[in-house]
This record gives structure tokens, sequence and C-alpha cells, in this order.
């Protein structure tokens, strides 16, 4: 099949077709696979998915994704090592989801939230080795969000007025957010402390607003007022608890990118060519900082990738296959591989897609000549772990400790070592147990990430 050009006349790459900036940029070519999530049930009204999939991956690398199975039921499906199985959790007429959001704590347990349209309720359930949460209904409301926080505490952001919910040891707490106007296309996210962030649009002034609270206080901020912005959005946060935020400018017809850079938005359009992307897209960030967003594009029916790597933006077509893309949902997990989950509108299903990202510095191949072995011992009690390593820069490299969001938690600078193999003994700081990832970093790549489990 011949790879198609876009109406820059760049040709496509081998088996990614470019499609996100004007100059030769490209994304290096990868390995994917796509497939069709078999049982699975997505009814598409233009341009969106009416009952859009999100997805998760677990510490050990299995994709989650939390769809309908059936009109009026929903379903987790899992990608186990012999393909894909569903697990119903909500079905029938008086608990039949229209909307299903999905999150994971730091104990790899599943939290499925979802609302039930003829009365408006929200239900929660979580999942670990079986289904041994279920709170039935919590609130009343639409329009959900969830997410969970470090200590593995479930939470929801939903409504309007916007409103705020977490389950604590004493069971589910909620209080408003923002009481004046009417909220649209919220996102949640936790930062290290513990503390939520919220993007959220204003539906009567059409402005991107951020809130987080600090101290027991919501401290709203206006983050971009230029035309009708942020009906829709996504959250994420960087390993310094900054918010990167991309969102729909409905006034232009396209998707633009914010970061808070000390006490400043800075804000850019995501470069689409001459093609129209859809309304919603979905933000992570990888553990070197680049922002990674998937997003439908509404010209030709794909689901598209952009990534931005030192100020520049570079895309490619993850999927061109028919109709597809719509209301994807991101997730890159620690070994910097990029899940996605989307809706195939032609025929009505589920789709996903994987993708093994390049996330090291510099020539963004690992580093020759450098090598980590697996941390000792493993589990680890009080985040005090022996590291064998070799590399050959004298004063540039370094150890790097990411959790499982992706976030860096423990820094250790090789300065003080000559290149050579070392044996090294590290008090990290970690004290919370969960799964990490150890890198040995240089300035021309890093080794492969090694799991680090730290106990309670």
């Amino acid at each position: 099949m011949a790879h198609r050009r876009l109406a820059s006349g760049l040709p496509a790459l081998a088996g990614l077709a470019l499609a996100c900036h004007a100059a030769a940029d490209t994304v290096p070519p990868a390995g994917m696979l796509v497939e069709t999530v078999p049982n699975s049930y997505c009814f598409v009204s233009a341009p969106t998915c009416d009952t859009g999939p999100e997805i998760v991956v677990t510490s050990q690398g299995v994709p989650v994704i939390v769809g309908k199975n059936h009109p009026n039921s929903a379903g987790l499906f899992t990608r186990g090592p012999t393909g894909w199985s569903c697990d119903e959790f909500a079905y029938g007429s008086d608990t039949a989801p229209y909307e299903q959001h999905l999150a994971i704590g730091p104990d790899d347990g599943i939290h499925a939230a979802w609302g039930q349209s003829l009365y408006q309720r929200i239900y929660h359930a979580a999942r670990r080795a079986t289904w041994d949460e279920y709170d039935g209904v919590i609130a009343f409301g639409a329009q959900i969000q969830a997410a969970v926080d470090g200590a593995g505490h479930p939470a929801l952001v939903y409504g309007s007025p916007l409103t705020y919910g977490i389950k604590a040891e004493s069971g589910w707490g909620f209080e408003p957010v923002a009481t004046e106007g009417m909220q649209a296309g919220r996102s949640l996210a936790f930062d290290s402390l513990l503390r939520p962030w919220i993007s959220y649009g204003d539906a009567v002034a059409h402005d991107l607003l951020m809130t987080h609270k600090d101290a027991g206080a919501w401290i709203p901020e206006l983050v971009d007022s230029a035309g009708d912005v942020g009906n829709e959005n996504s959250l994420a946060l960087d390993a310094q608890d900054r918010p990167h935020i991309v969102y729909w400018d409905a006034t232009n017809a396209r998707l633009k990118y914010a970061r808070l850079d000390g006490s400043q938005w800075q804000i850019e359009a995501i470069p689409t060519g001459a093609d129209t992307p859809g309304p919603h897209a979905s933000l992570q960030l990888d553990a070197s900082g680049d922002v990674h967003v998937v997003y439908y594009n509404a010209t030709r029916g794909d689901l598209e990738y952009a990534v931005r790597r030192s100020g520049r933006w570079y895309g490619a077509a993850l999927d061109t296959l028919g109709d597809v893309g719509q209301v994807p949902s991101l997730f890159i997990d620690g070994t910097g591989q990029l899940h996605v989950a989307y809706a195939d509108r032609a025929n009505q299903r589920i789709k996903y897609a994987r993708r093994y990202l390049a996330v090291d510095v510099g020539s963004g191949r690992p580093r020759a000549g450098a090598s980590l072995g697996v941390p000792a011992p493993n589990p680890v009690r009080g985040g005090i772990a022996a590291f064998s390593l070799r590399f050959e820069d004298t004063g540039a490299a370094a150890l790097r400790v990411y959790d499982l969001r992706g976030r860096l938690v423990a820094s250790r600078s090789l300065g003080d070592l000559p290149g050579g193999e070392h044996r090294l003994r590290w008090d990290t700081g970690i004290r919370a147990p969960g799964l990490y990832f150890v890198r040995l970093e240089t300035p021309a790549g890093v080794t492969p990430a090694r799991r680090w489990v730290v106990a309670p």
C-alpha cells in the first residue's frame, strides 16, 4: 500500500504518516500494535463517541480499558497473554452507564466511576484481585472525571456547579469547587503532596480556568480567555508539580497547549497543518518531561499523535484505517510505551493502539557502554538499596527514580564518580510503598528502566 502524502507534501514515515509540523520534523519509526477490542460497543454521534473509552496500564504492563460492551452495560476490558477479556460491572436499566471513567492506584487497584442518565446517579467501584470495593450511589450529577491520589484514595470531580469528592478512611466527602457560572470540560490530577488540581471551562465566559487546593482552600486562576476556549481539556502535572493542559479552541477550531512557567501561563497552538482536529484530546507527560498528545483528525478521520520535545512539536498518524480516533484516552507506562483507547466510528467498536516511545534525551538511542543492574534488595523496605552500574562519561551521569505516573521522585548525580563500573549504596528518601522505575541517564541517552518495589 502506498503511503499517503499530507497537504504539506511531506512523505509519510515508514508505517506512520507525518501530521503535525510544517517543517521536516519526524517521529522515529517504531513498532505499532493496533487492534479492535472484541465484544466492545461504542456508539458515535459525530464528531464524538458518546461512550468514550478510557485506559490505564498496571505496573506489570497490562492495559485495562473501561467502556461499553452493550448499549446498556459497561465493563473492564483487560488484555492478557491470550487476548482481551471483559469483566462486566454495570448493567440493566437502573444502573446502565451513559459515561464511564477509569483511574489506577499505586497498588494497581482499578477504580471505575460511572454515571447513570435517568436519575444522574454516580457510582464507584474498585477491582484488585476481585471487585472488592463497591460503593453504590455516592453522588448525583454528570460530566465525571476520576483520579486516585498517591495514597490510593479515589476522587471525582463532576457537575455544575463544579463539585469535588474524595474517599478517605471514613468514606466519601464532597465539597463545592466553583459555584458561579456554569462549568464544563473538567480534568483532575494530584501533585506529589496529594493536593488536587482541576482544569475546567467556564461555559458562560468561555474561558479556561485552573484551580488547586492548598491549606484547605481552593485557589482559582485564569489560564486563557482568548476566544471560546476550554470546553474540552486534559490536565497532567510534571515532576515539579507544574500543570500542563491541552484544550479545545472553538473560535479557531484548533487545539491549544498551556503550561505554567513560574507564575505565567505559556500558551501555544498545537500545529496540525491544514487539517482540523476534533475537540477531544488526551495529554500525558513521560519521565523526561516531554508532552504527548493524542487527538482525532476530523479532516481525515484518523487517530493522530503529537509530541513536544525541546520546544518543538512533532507528529504522526497512529491509525488511519476507517473513521477512527474519536474521544481518545492516552496512558504512558513506566517503560515508555504509549497506550491509546479510542473509538472506531464505522464499526461502533473500541480500538487499542500501543507504541514504544523513545524517551531518551540527546540521540534518542540507549547509551552505548552504559548499564544498570537490578536494585538490591528488591523489594526493599525503607528506600535504601545497592545499585550496580557502568557508564563512560565522567561527571555527566545520574541515577533517577520515577513513580508509576512517570514523575521524578529521587535523583542522584554521579558527577563525583569516574567513568567505569560502580556499586553504590543510596538512600533514595522514598518511604511510600509502591512500584518505582530506576534509570541511569547520560547526555546521550538512558538505560532501560529497572522495576523496583518499595514494600510497606
